[in-house]
Parts: structure tokens; C-alpha cells; sequence
């Protein structure tokens, strides 16, 4: 779901049942949309807020269009984790490793501008 634009494209505003039987809408900003680091920084913390994960995009040295779910906050304020690329098993608490760890930093960089988008889900 994560690995292909439309596939997330299409998740806008689709409302979800999640694990905990709750409903949930999905927001879902990037592509042709810009935003900006603090739009996508106050999403990531209103959803942390929440108790919610949130998918960022983000960029490295490595790749410059990759998707993670982050997940909270580390000891030293900075942002947790789980990149559905790595390998490994277990539960996301399990697998969640802080950004800078990964190399990671908010925005698609392979865009003329960097886009910062970002998958929500709001309780509904």
C-alpha cells in the first residue's frame, strides 16, 4: 500500500475499521501536493497526540522518495519509526528505531521542490 502513489491516492477520505474496532478516516497529501515541514510536523504531532501512527514521506543519502510510519518520540524529543522496507518480525514497538538512526529527514527530495506529504488517520 505504501510502495505505490496510487494505491495511497486512492485511500483519500475512505474511512477504515481498524484493530481496535474503531473508524477511522484517511487523509492522504503529496504527489502534486507541495505543503510544507510545518504542516507536515504539526500533523505528525497532532497524530502522535492522538496515540495515532502517522506514514511520512521522507528522503536520505540513500533514496529520495521513501515512506515510514512514525510512531512517537524518542527519549531526546526526536521522531520514532518503522520503515516497512526493513526486514524483520515482531510487533511495531518492537521494530521502531528513531529517524536520525535510520538517516531519514521529512520531505520527497526528487521533486523540483521538496514535497512533504503524509498518510493520516482520524477517528471518526
Amino acid at each position: 500500500m505504501i510502495y505505490s502513489g496510487v494505491l495511497c491516492r486512492n485511500l483519500d477520505g475512505e474511512v477504515y475499521t481498524g484493530s481496535d474496532g474503531n473508524a477511522y478516516r484517511v487523509t492522504y497529501k503529496t504527489d502534486g501536493y507541495v505543503g510544507s515541514l510545518g504542516e507536515l510536523e504539526r500533523a505528525v504531532d497532532a497524530a502522535l497526540a492522538q496515540g495515532m501512527p502517522i506514514v511520512a514521506a521522507v528522503h536520505s543519502t540513500v533514496s529520495r522518495h521513501h515512506w515510514i510510519v512514525v510512531v512517537g518520540r524518542d527519549a531526546n524529543g526526536g521522531y520514532l519509526a518503522v520503515d516497512p522496507a526493513r526486514s524483520g518480525s515482531g510487533t511495531m514497538a518492537s521494530q521502531a528505531r528513531s529517524m536520525a538512526a535510520m538517516g531519514y529527514s521529512f520531505g520527497l527530495a526528487d521533486y523540483a521542490q521538496p514535497h512533504y506529504g503524509y498518510i493520516s488517520f482520524q477517528p471518526r
